[in-house]
């Protein structure tokens, strides 16, 4: 019994990753929050084996993964961000930025951690300021 809950909290970590869309408002230059205007904030993250053999990683929607499919890169993050102004009726996008990081699990242990590298966690993120009619309604 033990070990089947131990197995299901390992997998319950390794699963997850996804992507996730997060909507804030929009603040102007002289503090006010602009009222057709929210930025997003795109998160798309998953696990790999040496870096290289994706096991699981965020889909192409919004609470969404994928099993042994390497999606952790700007272009499927970029095409996350194209269905949201699309769906939003987006008519102008600003201040988009996007990092990109790559951290292995076991790191911080001494000679062994960085050199083999056998479990790690990739991410990118994308913010952007959308401006759209839809947001004047909510």
């Amino acid at each position: 019994m033990k070990i089947r809950n131990l197995i299901f909290a390992a997998l319950a970590f390794v699963l997850c990753s996804c992507t996730s869309v997060t909507y804030t408002d929009a603040y102007s230059d002289n503090g006010g929050s602009e009222q057709n205007c929210k930025q997003v904030l795109i998160t798309n993250y998953g696990y790999y084996l040496f870096n290289c053999v994706p096991l699981f990683s965020g889909g192409s929607e919004d609470g969404s993964f994928r099993l042994f499919h390497n999606n952790i890169n700007l272009d499927r993050t970029m095409g996350v961000l194209k269905d949201e102004c699309v769906r939003l009726d987006v008519k102008k996008v600003d201040d988009i930025q996007f990092e990109e990081s790559s951290t292995c699990f076991f790191g911080w242990v001494p000679y062994i951690g960085a050199t083999l590298g056998i479990y790690w966690f990739k991410e990118v993120q994308l913010s952007a300021v959308l401006h759209s009619d839809k947001f004047k309604q909510e």
